[in-house]
C-alpha cells in the first residue's frame, strides 16, 4: 500500500471505486459491488421455502403456537434486515462495504420498533416478554451498591485486606468504563468534549444514586478510579489511535496489484480501516447556537448511557447477560455514522439542510428508551429505601448551578473580547440568575420537606425575582462601547443624587445659584425638580445657624462643583455616544475594539471624578475639614487631566468636552482659593502666646 497524496476535504462519503482510489472497480472485488437483488430476492425465498415449512405443511404442524410465532418474527425480521442491506440508502461511510452500514441502519430500525412495542406494555409483562429473548430474564435481581463500605484498609476480613479495592478493580464494569472510552474517543475526536462527558456522567450517577444502588459509588471510585485511571486511559488510547489514522496518508491499492500473499492479506483486513480520515472539528465556543448544538450531542450521549442502567434495573437485566453486550454493540455501531452525519450537519453551510438518517433513528432510540424508564419507574419502583436527604439534595443543586453559571457565561457571545465593564455586566447578571434560581429550587425543597403552606406562599414571590433577573439578563449590552456609555450614565446619576442632596442643605439662597447647568451654561431644573418643594421647608434659626458664613460660601462653591462634575460626565457621554454613530454598524465587526482601552480608561476617571466629588460633599457639613476638601481637589485635577489625555487618544477634540472640563477647572479654583483664603484668615486670628 503507498501513500502519496492525503485528501484535504471529505470523509467516507461516496462508495469506493475499484482500487478505492482508482476510476474502476479492481478485478478481484468488483463483484461486490454490483448489484445483485434479483439473485438475493430468489435465494432468499429458498431459504423462506426451507424454513416455513411451505412446501411440507405437515412438518411443521408439530410446532407449538409459540414456536411458531417466534420463528414469525425471526423470519419478519431476517426479510426487512435483507431488504435494507440490498434497498435501503447508503451512508457517508463505505468501509468494510456500504451493505454493512445498510445492515446496520436496518438494525437501529428494528430495534426501534421493538422498543415502541415494549412501550405499550405493562411493566410487568415488559419484563416476562424479556423472557422471550434470554430464558435467565424475568427474575429480579439484586443490585449490587459500590458505596456501602467505602475502606480502603479492611483490617477484619481474613482473605484480603484490601478487600474493596480489589472487588471493584476486577469488576466487570471497569473495562466495560476503558472500551467505552476508547470508542467514544474514535467517534468524537476531542478531548475536551471527551472530558466535558466524562465528569458529567459522574454528576449524573451523583444525581440519581438515591435511585439506582449501583450509582451509590465511594468518592475514590467515582473520582480516581473511573474518571482519573479508566476513563483517562480510554481517552488517551482512543485519541491516540485519532491521531495515528489523521497522520496517515491513503492511496489504496487494489487486492489483484499486490504481490505477494502477505500483501494481500494486510489489503483485505486494511478494508476494515477508514479508507479516509476526517478530523471532526466541533468547535462549541464558536458562537451560542453551535455551543447548543454541541451540548445537545453531549445531552444525547449522557442520556444514553443512562438509559443503559436505568433499563437493566426496570427489566430485571443482570449486567452479565449478553442482551447488555448487545446493545452496546449495536449503539457503538449506530453512534459511527450518527457523530459523522451530525458534525457534517454542523459544519454545512446551506441554507437548507436536514439531519442524517442515523442522526433521526439515534434521538428517536434515545427518546423511546427515555419513555421506558420513565413509565417503568413512574410508580416510584427507582426510589429505594427513603425519600432523598434535602440537605444531599440541596449540595448537588449548588453544585449543578455553579455549572449552570459557567454555562451562562460561556453561552453569551459578548464574553468573547468583552472588556472589564462588559465582563462585569454579564457576569454580574448571570450570577443574579444563578443566584435567584437556586434562591428558588432552595425554597422549594424546604417547603417540600416540612410541608409547610407558609412556605408555600414565598414560591411565587421567588419565581417572579428570577423573572426579572431573566429578563435583566437579556438587557446586558451586546458590545464594550454600550456597556461603557451605560456604566457612564449610571455615574450621571450618581451625581445628581449628589447634586439633589447638596441642594437641600440649609444654606439658604443656593438653590437658584446652584441649579444644575448643561453644557451650554444654561439652567437645568428637570434632575432637581424638588427644588421647589425645598423652598416650601420651614427650616428653624437653628438649622441656619449651624453654618457659619465661611462654611456657607465653601459649601456653594462645592454645589457649583457638583453641578459641574455632572456636566463634564455628560459631555463625556456624548463624546462616547458620537464615536458610536461615527462609526455605524462597524462595532459589531469589532471595528472599535481598539478604542476599548482608552474608552475604559475614560470610563475609570469618571469614576474617579465622581467618588472625589462625593467625598467632597460629605466634607461640606460643619466642622468642615479644609484638608480633605483639598485632597479631593488634588485628585480631582488628577481626574481631568486624565479625561484629557484619554479624549485625545481616542482621536476627538470636542470642543464642548473641553470647554466643560475647562469650566469645572475654573470651578475648583474658586474653591481652592476660597479654601486658602479661609486658612489664612484663621492663621491671622490665632493668638500667640508666650
Amino acid at each position: 500500500m503507498e501513500a502519496k497524496q492525503r485528501p484535504r476535504h471529505g470523509g467516507e462519503r461516496r462508495p469506493p471505486p475499484a482500487t478505492d482510489g482508482g476510476e474502476e472497480y479492481d478485478p478481484w472485488t468488483a463483484w461486490l459491488y454490483k448489484p445483485r437483488t434479483i439473485s438475493v430476492l430468489l435465494v432468499g425465498a429458498c431459504l423462506l421455502i426451507w424454513a416455513s415449512g411451505a412446501l411440507d405443511p405437515e412438518g411443521t404442524a408439530a410446532h407449538s403456537s409459540v414456536t411458531s410465532i417466534k420463528r414469525g418474527v425471526w423470519a419478519m425480521i431476517a426479510v426487512f434486515l435483507a431488504y435494507c442491506t440490498l434497498q435501503a440508502p447508503s451512508t457517508i461511510l463505505i468501509r468494510p462495504h456500504p451493505a454493512v452500514w445498510r445492515l446496520v441502519h436496518g438494525l437501529a430500525v428494528v430495534y426501534l420498533v421493538a422498543l415502541t412495542f415494549l412501550l405499550f406494555q405493562n411493566r410487568d409483562d415488559a419484563r416476562q416478554f424479556m423472557k422471550h429473548l434470554h430464558p435467565d430474564l424475568g427474575v429480579e435481581l439484586p443490585e449490587r451498591s459500590y458505596g456501602a463500605d467505602c475502606r480502603l484498609y479492611v483490617p477484619e476480613n481474613p482473605k484480603n485486606k484490601f478487600i474493596n479495592i480489589y472487588e471493584t478493580l476486577f469488576d466487570e464494569f471497569v473495562v466495560a468504563h476503558i472500551l467505552g472510552w476508547w470508542g467514544k474517543a474514535v467517534m468524537i475526536r476531542n478531548q475536551l468534549l471527551l472530558w466535558v462527558l466524562s465528569i458529567g456522567f459522574e454528576l449524573m450517577e451523583l444525581t440519581f444514586r438515591h435511585m439506582l444502588p449501583n450509582f451509590n459509588e465511594c468518592w475514590w471510585d467515582s473520582i480516581i478510579l473511573d474518571i482519573l485511571i479508566c476513563n483517562w486511559f480510554g481517552i488517551w488510547a482512543g485519541m491516540h489511535t485519532v491521531r495515528h489514522f489523521d497522520g496517515k496518508t491513503y492511496e489504496w491499492v487494489g487486492l489483484s496489484r499486490q504481490r505477494s500473499i502477505m500483501g494481500k492479506v494486510k489489503r483485505s483486513l486494511s478494508q476494515f480501516t477508514p479508507a479516509q480520515w476526517d478530523k471532526d472539528q466541533w468547535h462549541p465556543f464558536m458562537g451560542p447556537l453551535r455551543f447548543i448544538q454541541v451540548l445537545f450531542l453531549c445531552v444525547v450521549f449522557m442520556t444514553v448511557e443512562l438509559n443503559t442502567f436505568f433499563l437493566k434495573f426496570c427489566l430485571w437485566i443482570p449486567p452479565r447477560n449478553p442482551l447488555v453486550v448487545y446493545r452496546l454493540i449495536l449503539w457503538w455501531l449506530i453512534a459511527i455514522p450518527t457523530i459523522r452525519e451530525y458534525n457534517s450537519y454542523l459544519q454545512d453551510r446551506k441554507p437548507v439542510k436536514k439531519v442524517g438518517a442515523f442522526c433521526w433513528l439515534s434521538l428517536a432510540i434515545c427518546i423511546v428508551e427515555l419513555l421506558i424508564c420513565m413509565k417503568f419507574g413512574h410508580a416510584g419502583m427507582l426510589w429505594s429505601g427513603d425519600l432523598p436527604d434535602v440537605e444531599t439534595l440541596k449540595e448537588n443543586i449548588v453544585a449543578y448551578f455553579n455549572i449552570l453559571q459557567g454555562f451562562l457565561l460561556v453561552c453569551h457571545g459578548s464574553m468573547v473580547g468583552a472588556g472589564p465593564t462588559l465582563h462585569k455586566s454579564i457576569f454580574g447578571s448571570a450570577k443574579d440568575v444563578v443566584d435567584s434560581s437556586f434562591s428558588l429550587f432552595k425554597h422549594a425543597v424546604s417547603a417540600y420537606e416540612s410541608r409547610s403552606s407558609d412556605r408555600n406562599t414565598t414560591i411565587p414571590q421567588v419565581t417572579g425575582t428570577v423573572w426579572e433577573a431573566c429578563a435583566a439578563l437579556k438587557k446586558v449590552p451586546a458590545s464594550n462601547c454600550i456597556a461603557i456609555g451605560r456604566a457612564m450614565t449610571r455615574i450621571g446619576v450618581c451625581l445628581k443624587d449628589v447634586l439633589r442632596e447638596m441642594n437641600e442643605l440649609p444654606i439658604g439662597g443656593s438653590g437658584d445659584s446652584t441649579a444644575e447647568k448643561s453644557s451650554n451654561g444654561v439652567v437645568d431644573t428637570t434632575s432637581c425638580s424638588d427644588r421647589d418643594e425645598r423652598s416650601d421647608l420651614d427650616l428653624d434659626d437653628d438649622d441656619d445657624d449651624e453654618f457659619t458664613e465661611e462654611e456657607v460660601a465653601v459649601a456653594k462653591l462645592v454645589i457649583n462643583v457638583v453641578s459641574d462634575s455632572l456636566v463634564v460626565v455628560k459631555e463625556a457621554i456624548r463624546f462616547i455616544t458620537g464615536l458610536l454613530r461615527s462609526s455605524g454598524n462597524k462595532d459589531k465587526d469589532g471595528a472599535n475594539e481598539d478604542r476599548v482601552e482608552p474608552m475604559e480608561k475614560l470610563l475609570s476617571h469618571c469614576k474617579e471624578i465622581a467618588d472625589q466629588v462625593n467625598d467632597l460633599g460629605a466634607s461640606v457639613y460643619p466642622p468642615q475639614d479644609s484638608s480633605e476638601m483639598e485632597l479631593a481637589i488634588k485628585r480631582l485635577y488628577n481626574g481631568i487631566n486624565g479625561m484629557r489625555k484619554e479624549i485625545g487618544n481616542l482621536g476627538g477634540a470636542p470642543e464642548s468636552t473641553f470647554a466643560a472640563l475647562e469650566g469645572f477647572e475654573n470651578c475648583l479654583g474658586s474653591l481652592r482659593a476660597r479654601l486658602a483664603d479661609d486658612v489664612v484668615n484663621e492663621m491671622e486670628g490665632l493668638n500667640i502666646s508666650h
